[in-house]
């Protein structure tokens, strides 16, 4: 199991990495095949981890539970933030929770940016949407159940 999260590790960098730019400059910057592949390739990597974690309990399970549930805060209060701001609030505590939020997007929210070709939505927006993916992935560590001993 070490490897399928030293994989899901791998991609989580690498789609970090090749959609920042885009995620950070948008709509100014574009988005392009590269950053599709990215995205897509650690989806794939996270769908292959959930999968095998069917087999496995412990730890890794509650961590990636708590990663899940994380990335649907984190979503929400970009959201929420974003909401905020556009509003027109301008004021020292809206400052502190923009400090926040810039950590919480680019952690969460950038990697998964390749699928912004597809919706080409602002980034509070996509930050609900994406909170949306997390939390699916949050109700699809719930379901999965230790898979009998004798079972193939």
């Amino acid at each position: 199991m070490k490897k399928g999260f030293l994989l899901l590790f791998a991609t989580y960098v690498l789609a970090l990495f090749v959609n920042f730019m885009p995620s950070i400059k948008y709509p100014d910057g574009t988005i392009g095949v590269l950053h599709v592949a990215a995205t897509v390739l650690f989806l794939g990597a996270l769908l292959f981890v959930l999968v095998k974690l069917a087999n496995h309990s412990g730890k890794s399970m509650k961590r990636m539970k708590v990663l899940f549930a994380v990335g649907v805060l984190s979503g929400l209060a970009v959201y929420a933030i974003h909401l905020l701001e556009s509003s027109g609030v301008n004021n020292a505590v809206l400052d502190i929770m923009l400090s926040v939020q810039y950590p919480l997007y680019v952690l969460f929210i950038t990697p998964l940016f390749g699928l912004n070709v597809i919706m080409n939505a602002d980034y509070g927006v996509f930050s609900v949407i994406m909170s949306v993916v997390y939390m699916l992935a949050f109700i699809s560590t719930m379901r999965l159940k230790k898979a009998p001993v004798g079972s193939v």
